[in-house]
Order: structure tokens, then sequence, then C-alpha cells
């Protein structure tokens, strides 16, 4: 019996690059999958990993019914929330349906060096928290401005310190180096 596993994360976790690995080890073994992509930065029907790696794939679609699609197929991956920390629908619909839901274990990192658990949009090196849901950043400025996406620890997503925040204030002759907030990081676990 086919198991439907969402394998999620923030941004800069490997989803893509992991998503790659396993289409390529099942197709290694005549194992056919499908791979589902929405506005991928390398373009349509693309589904592209920071690392250089890439892969046709099918584009999602408002009136995709993704449950007709993913019939028999094990597994699915997704950014969780998006950067005002509300799930996003597929995510929400995935999460609701899954016989297990996986974080993946590859850690992204707050620029503080803690575990990053929230993605913040960066409109011209600003983080901002409303607006609309999808905006895709990291490939050519908007009308809007150049919009960025970075990943942050909770207390830095929440008191919206950036590294674009970070250094500015490092910067400031009124705030002194010991001044910063940053938050204290655990010794690596082996």
């Amino acid at each position: 019996m086919a198991e439907l596993v969402f394998f999620n994360g923030t941004m800069d976790c490997g989803k893509s690059t992991l998503a790659l690995q396993m289409h390529h080890n099942h197709a290694a073994r005549g194992r056919a999958g499908l791979i589902f992509t929405k506005l991928d930065r390398a373009g349509t029907a693309v589904l592209s990993s920071r690392l250089g790696l890439s892969t046709p794939a099918l584009e999602v679609t408002d009136d995709l019914d993704l449950w007709e699609e993913v019939v028999g197929m094990a597994t699915a991956f997704g950014i969780t929330a998006d950067f005002r920390a509300t799930l996003f629908p597929g995510s929400q619909r995935l999460i609701e349906l899954s016989d297990r839901v996986q974080e993946l274990q590859v850690e992204a990192l707050c620029w503080c060096g803690r575990r990053a658990t929230h993605n913040a949009r960066v409109l011209n090196g600003v983080m901002v928290v409303e607006g609309e849901q999808v905006v895709v950043g990291d490939t050519s400025p908007a009308a809007s401005g150049l919009v960025e996406y970075e990943v942050l620890c909770r207390r830095h997503h929440m008191r919206r310190m950036t590294s674009h925040a970070a250094r500015a204030a490092a910067l400031s002759p009124d705030m002194l180096p010991f001044g910063l907030d940053v938050c204290p990081v655990p010794p690596p676990s082996i």
C-alpha cells in the first residue's frame, strides 16, 4: 500500500536537493515518479536547487487536483509556511492527508547561527509581514523593489531582525557590538 509522506521545512533546508536525489535514486532503479513545482526561480515546469541541480517537473496551477495526480505516489516536498508564518494551502492539505509528516533534518541556519524555523520576506533590505502570499524572489527586481527571502530563528523573526538589520545595527555608531541581538549558539551535536 502506498504511503503519502510530506517532507517539509524552511527555505534552504535541502527540500529540492533531497527531492532531486530521491527522484534520481528511484529512476535509476526503473521506478517512475512525479515531481511538482510552482513558480520555481529557474522557470516554468522545472524543479531547481540552489546547488545548481534541476529536472523537468509538472507546474502546479490553482485548478490542479493534487490528490488525483498523486494517487499511488509515495512522497511530496514543500515549504510549510509563508513569510507571515501562515500555512500554504497546499501544505495544509498535505498535512491533513499525509500518513506522516517529516521535517527535513538538514538544518537551515539563521544569521545568528541558530536553527532557522521561519521564512522572512525582505523587500529592499527591510523585512515585511504583509503582502501577497506568493512572490518569487531572488530572480530579478519586482515592480515594488528587490524581493529576497531569508530564513530566521523564531526569536529574530518575531523581532524582525534580518541579517540586513543586524549588519545595519552593527555599523551604527550608537550600537556597540555586544549590544546586537545575537542568540547564543549551542554547541553542535554529534
